[in-house]
């Protein structure tokens, strides 16, 4: 009768299969623990008003739309800016209602300015860039919609595989990036937000009026639209 012989396991061996497995498990929780930060930080939020809207809609002297990147027609009589960060998940949560009105209302103007909120968001500034520098070689758009469905990885070496992806010159991008060529649009977007009593993102205007939260901005823009 033959005798099953278990394959002899070395040393070698078991120390691979374990560090396998650790990575294994280092995934998981760091997944579980972005899924979880995200969470408090919205519950945080709420508490603190470190993302939360105005309270009240707000009337400004003029549109915020100093500069910016566009969508739109610029003849259009009704224009939506929002100033957004990338690490916030309320603005990320807010592109698909943008997108929605948008298609709904193709008259209306949509100017998206940055206003990242350092002190909380490390790599907000620097998702900025990114998306400014991609803007250089005409992907503003597609780099700003990979960051928002990537929140979880918008550190320098995950903005570096997204411009890979994206099919962009990494030599121009790189280039850009290290020269600081886009900081002073963002930080003019900052200055410009402050001025206007933004302190909070995302913080929207429909023309002049800054609105209390997102779900107020489709009616804003259709009594826009139908005012004499």
């Amino acid at each position: 009768m033959t005798r099953f012989k278990f394959p002899q396991i070395t040393a070698e061996n078991l120390v691979s299969v374990l560090t396998l497995l650790i990575l294994c498990v280092q995934v998981i929780l760091l997944a579980l623990l972005s899924i979880k930060v995200g969470r408090l930080e919205k519950i945080f939020s709420n508490l603190s008003g470190g993302n939360a809207p105005p309270s009240v809609p707000i009337v400004i002297e003029r549109t915020p739309d100093e500069r910016g990147q566009v969508i739109g027609p610029n003849d259009a009589e009704v224009t939506i800016v929002e100033f957004s960060d990338f690490e916030c998940p309320y603005c990320a949560d807010a592109v698909a209602t943008i997108n929605e009105i948008l298609e709904r209302y193709p008259q209306v103007r949509f100017v998206y300015r940055h206003f990242p909120l350092t002190g909380i968001h490390s790599n907000a500034f620097g998702a900025a860039e990114a998306t400014e520098c991609a803007g250089e070689q005409g992907k503003f758009w597609e780099m700003h919609d990979t960051l928002f469905a990537n929140q979880i990885d918008l550190g320098e070496k995950g903005r570096q595989t997204y411009a890979v992806v994206l099919g962009l010159n990494m030599d121009q991008f790189n280039d850009c990036i290290t020269r600081g060529r886009m900081r002073t649009a963002i930080e003019q977007d900052i200055a410009d937000g402050e001025k206007y009593g933004v302190n909070s993102t995302p913080t929207f205007f429909v023309n002049n009026l800054m609105l209390a939260s997102l779900s107020d901005l489709e009616a804003a823009v259709q009594k826009a639209l139908t005012k004499p």
